[in-house]
C-alpha cells in the first residue's frame, strides 16, 4: 500500500467510517477506493481533494505528519531574521549560516 492510501486509511479508522461512508461523503466510487487499498494504485489529485473535503481538510494537511511535526512561534525577530536572509545572496547566506554555528558552537563549550 502505497503512503497515500495509508494515510487514507489512517483517517478512515479514526474517524470509523467504512469504506461505503468514505466514498459517500467524497463522492469518489466506492469501487475506487477499494482498487487503491486492493491493488496499491495512487489516487490522483482530484480524487485526493475529494478525500480531503470529506475528512474536512485540505491537501497540505493530508500530507502534513501532524505526530512529528514541530509548532515554531514566528516571532518578529525570526521574521525579521528570515526576511533579510531571503534578500542575501547564496554567498552572503552561507556566510551567514558559518557565523551563527560559530555563535552555537561556541555557546556549547
Amino acid at each position: 500500500m502505497n503512503k497515500e492510501v495509508e494515510r487514507i486509511e489512517e483517517l478512515r479508522y479514526k474517524k470509523e467510517w467504512s469504506v461505503y461512508k468514505l466514498a459517500k461523503m467524497s463522492g469518489v466510487a466506492e469501487s475506487t477506493i477499494n482498487k487503491w487499498i486492493n491493488t496499491g494504485l495512487s489516487p490522483t489529485v482530484d480524487s485526493l481533494r475529494k478525500i480531503c473535503k470529506a475528512f474536512g481538510m485540505t491537501l497540505a494537511d493530508f500530507f502534513l505528519d501532524v505526530d512529528n511535526a514541530e509548532m515554531v512561534a514566528i516571532t518578529p525577530e525570526i521574521k525579521l531574521l528570515y526576511n533579510e536572509f531571503n534578500s542575501l545572496t547564496p554567498e552572503q547566506r552561507q556566510a551567514v549560516i558559518s557565523v551563527m554555528r560559530g555563535f552555537t558552537s561556541a555557546n556549547k563549550s
